[in-house]
């Protein structure tokens, strides 16, 4: 005579046995529960993934990175028809130009031009990113934020922030670590301290 099945153990979300009786619909009902422990432990899967990332990258938590009045400098410029491509939005490469045309502008309050003329050393970028948050298009006018966050005997860190002056809205966010080189070897020497005294006179709030 055929009866119930016995009762079975089943590993529940944090390893643990538990028992699971079988019942009318018991396979079904094991393969839904099955299924909704899947879906929590990838859930939490891409949360830790998450959590790493933004350990990673902890600008990204600084509210003040997406506020255009916490860069000491302040470039405005239109967005040109030149600007966009194919697809009718400004091209994910120009915004390292207007990025590049808000640090030619720190370099010049700075002194940067000067100083290289003087010592022969230059300022190089070593890397660069870019995070693209919203689009532009012509003919948008954009204001471009740059800042120093870091500094030491090796390099600075320069952030970024592009944002859309009609809408206030954030386009993008960049950053780029900067080295000192001597010009004429091209060898890399440590970076200068006067030129981290003149930035910490234009933003006083610069990192050390």
């Amino acid at each position: 005579m055929a009866g119930r099945s016995p009762p079975r153990q089943q590993p529940d979300s944090h390893g643990s046995l538990v028992q699971e009786e079988e019942g009318p619909g018991g396979a079904g009902q094991r393969k839904k529960s099955c299924t909704r422990r899947k879906k929590g432990l990838i859930q939490e899967r891409i949360n830790r993934r998450g959590r790493k990332q933004a350990r990673r990258h902890p600008a990204m938590k600084d509210p003040t990175r997406y506020r255009p009045e916490s860069y000491p400098l302040i470039v405005e410029q239109a967005v040109t028809w030149g600007d966009m491509d194919a697809h009718g939005h400004v091209n994910n490469v120009v915004y390292f130009r207007y990025m590049e045309n808000a640090r030619v502008e720190f370099y010049r309050r700075i002194g940067k031009y000067e100083f290289e003329e003087r010592t022969g050393i230059t300022l190089v970028v070593k890397s660069t990113g870019c995070r693209y948050i919203s689009s532009l298009s012509f003919p948008d006018r954009i204001a471009i934020g740059a800042r120093v966050t870091e500094m030491n005997n090796e390099q600075i860190l320069m952030q970024y922030i592009v944002v859309n002056a009609g809408t206030n809205q954030v386009a993008a966010l960049g950053e780029a670590t900067i080295v000192a080189v001597r010009v004429a070897d091209n060898s890399k020497v440590p970076f200068p301290e006067e030129l981290k005294a003149r930035i910490r006179d234009l933003q006083p709030a610069a990192g050390t």
